[in-house]
């Protein structure tokens, strides 16, 4: 009698576990988000741009913003920034200058950039140098997140 009762429990355990994969998924609740095509801009500029030192300065002070066709803005959560900066080694061989560059970077979850950041910047860009804002995280009306283009901005 017990044997019965084992069998009977494993074919209900089996039949709940098969008709549980045999369920109908609602398509609508299931679909892949497709995010909405955005821009992401400092100033008028966005993608990948070429400006002089001093609209760069500019520039650095402003907010990071993120908007569609339409004109509607989408929250950033956060967001990245690499400065490629540009410097002056000594060669040992030949004493002479060498340009040498270096990258500094940071995470950021408030934009405009904070006062620090932004000072410094201001304070060394020069032609050769590159702004890049990448990984910018934003929010939809529903609270989806997804990422924002790049922005590449390079000084002449």
């Amino acid at each position: 009698m017990n044997y019965k009762i084992r069998i009977s429990f494993l074919a209900i355990c089996t039949l709940m576990v098969a008709l549980s994969f045999a369920q109908k998924t609602n398509t609508k609740t299931n679909a892949p988000f497709k995010p909405p095509v955005v821009k992401s801009l400092l100033g008028i500029r966005s993608g990948m741009d070429t400006v002089y030192a001093a609209e760069a300065v500019q520039l650095i002070g402003l907010p990071l913003v993120v908007k569609d066709s339409k004109g509607n803005m989408y929250p950033i959560e956060n967001y990245r920034l690499l400065y490629k900066r540009k410097g002056y080694i000594e060669d040992p061989e030949t004493g002479k200058p060498e340009v040498n560059y270096t990258a500094v970077a940071s995470r950021f979850d408030n934009t405009p950039l904070p006062k620090v950041w932004s000072e410094n910047i201001q304070h060394s860009l020069q032609p050769g140098e590159t702004l890049f804002f990448f990984e910018i995280l934003v929010k939809d009306k529903a609270g989806r997140q997804f990422y924002a283009p790049e922005l590449r901005i390079m000084i002449k």
